[in-house]
């Protein structure tokens, strides 16, 4: 068995430790150092994850360690030295929180700097990471639903920098990575203030898919994913494929997980013979009381009742073939003719 990749968690706060647990629980990353200018975080960090010690300047546990991914859980102020820091030290791969950076000239010397030294670099981009997605992604893929067309995204994009890049990091994965050729957009408030704020706009790939953010107050949050033969919706927690077609022959795909359940039909569906898919049913339908009703649910009606045009397609004897027919409604006897009866009762009544 390959040994664990050896984590080095730089910040050792709230974010740093959910990190550093899904790190714990993965078998093929083992965390091994943490660096965190607080002493009694530090302290609390070491003894939660069993480590002998830990380091209150990065820089010394980059030298003392043996790392292989660095993971700097830290402001976006300090992201991009610590990032360097990691290259320079001979780091595999590093996996820093979002926002990465404050500038896109920061973002450009980290990126070029970790492509140069072969190193992985990610900044929080866990949402397209899940396997539902990529259960999804094989679906599309396989041509069973036709090629992309265009997305939407219900909800807006939240913090554009914070939440709402890993939105359109999945909306990316189904263009399949392709770069923008142009996008257009507003955002919720001021466009020139310096703070983070909700977006909405329609962006264009160069392989010609367009994607559609709305951003509108009430609406449903979540994502689909339009293809020619049908559509996959993802709610941020679940993924679901339908096929387009008529209702009765609809199939879809419930995604969660790392495993695609089967097509199945959805309850209430029918075949073309009115009967739900898969199943052998006699042509005598379950008698309710009624032939017509009977027939109605077969998608089919009695003959001889209404327009032949529409309603001469089963006769209605063999609706009722080996059941007790139905009599229906008998005329009532007049008043006078009941047993019983007294005129000075009605006449009483009269008044």
């Amino acid at each position: 068995m390959t040994p664990p990749y050896r984590v080095g968690v730089i910040g050792a706060g709230l974010k740093g430790t959910q990190h550093a647990r899904a790190y714990q629980l993965d078998p093929r990353t083992e965390v091994v150092a943490v660096a965190e200018k607080d002493p009694e975080v530090l302290e609390l960090f070491r003894r939660r994850f069993g480590l002998e010690r830990g380091y209150t300047d990065y820089r010394e546990m980059l030298a003392n360690e043996c790392i292989d991914i660095a993971a700097p859980i830290l402001p976006s102020t300090v992201i991009p030295e610590v990032v360097m820091a990691s290259v320079e030290a001979g780091v595999k791969g590093v996996f820093c929180e979002k926002p990465m950076c404050v500038t896109l000239e920061e973002a450009d010397r980290m990126v070029e700097a970790c492509e140069s030294n072969g190193v992985h670099f990610a900044s929080g981009d866990a949402e397209r990471n899940y396997d539902a997605l990529w259960d999804a992604r094989s679906v599309i893929e396989s041509g069973e639903i036709g090629a992309v067309q265009q997305f939407r995204t219900y909800g807006g994009l939240g913090e554009v920098w914070g939440g709402g890049c890993q939105f359109l990091s999945v909306m990316r994965m189904f263009a399949w990575d392709s770069e923008v050729d142009w996008l257009t957009g507003w955002v919720e408030i001021d466009p020139w203030r310096d703070n983070d704020q909700g977006m909405a706009g329609s962006i264009h790939f160069e392989n010609g898919i367009n994607a559609y953010i709305y951003m509108r107050p009430g609406d449903a949050r979540g994502m689909e994913v339009l293809c020619e033969d049908g559509y996959l919706y993802y709610d941020w927690k679940q993924a679901r494929i339908f096929r387009y077609g008529s209702l009765r022959r609809r199939r879809t795909h419930r995604l969660s997980g790392k495993q695609a359940l089967r097509s199945r039909p959805r309850r209430g569906w029918l075949d073309k013979h009115g009967h739900p898919p898969g199943q052998q049913h006699a042509l005598v339908p379950r008698h309710d009381g009624g032939g017509r009703r009977a027939a109605m649910q077969r998608r089919e009606y009695a003959q001889g009742a209404g327009d032949h045009r529409r309603h001469a397609r089963v006769p209605p004897q063999r609706l009722c073939q080996g059941r007790v027919p139905h009599r229906g409604p008998q005329p009532r006897s007049p008043p006078d003719a009941r047993e019983g009866f007294r005129p000075e009762e009605r006449r009483g009544k009269d008044r």
